[in-house]
């Protein structure tokens, strides 16, 4: 679980709704549960208003990807392909 904290910490100092986005769905719903519970209190609600932003962002981001990965766009798609971790790459393809 210091794995996951770690790295769900990481996602939120970034701001990277993307990559929080899809950390959210790759991992047990359990475990995402207790990282999204586990803010110190004084910070409880400020950090979860911040994980719910950044995970709606990260939604709408692969929608707006899903949507270019399906196009006949090679240019767009390549940009695409640099821009993601391919992680995230494989995520929005697996949305499809």
């Amino acid at each position: 679980m210091n794995v996951l904290k770690t790295i769900f910490e990481g996602l939120i100092a970034d701001n990277d709704a993307l990559g929080l986005f899809v950390f959210s769905r790759q991992i047990d719903e359990q475990d995402f549960i207790d990282l999204y519970n586990d803010f110190p209190r004084g910070d409880k609600v400020r950090m979860k208003h911040l994980v719910n932003a950044l995970c709606a962002m990260g939604f709408c981001m692969v929608d707006e990807y899903k949507e270019i990965l399906s196009s006949d766009d090679d240019l767009a798609i390549a940009q695409v392909e640099e821009e993601l971790t391919a992680e995230e790459f494989d995520f929005v393809e697996e949305q499809i």
